[in-house]
């Protein structure tokens, strides 16, 4: 491959992850008080029934959706 060819790919991937990101982003905003008490509450009687999820599995699941999407992209 050459060095034109690798900048070139590098340049894509990195737009592909930052319109993922940004796309990720985009509908967030500022929870209420009430949200965020309705969350910690959901999360907390979670825990107590043991539904918990080790945080490793979540990352691994996290970068295989990431994974995913960037393909999907590129399959246009």
């Amino acid at each position: 491959m050459s060095v034109d060819t690798c900048i070139l790919r590098m340049m894509n991937e990195r737009e592909e992850l930052t319109a993922i990101i940004e796309q990720a982003v985009a509908p967030a905003r500022p929870l209420t008080h009430d949200e965020m008490h309705a969350k910690i509450e959901r999360g907390f009687l979670q825990s107590e029934r043991g539904e918990v999820v080790d945080g490793e599995m979540f990352a691994d699941s996290l970068l295989a959706e990431l994974d995913d999407l960037v393909r999907k992209r590129r399959a246009g």
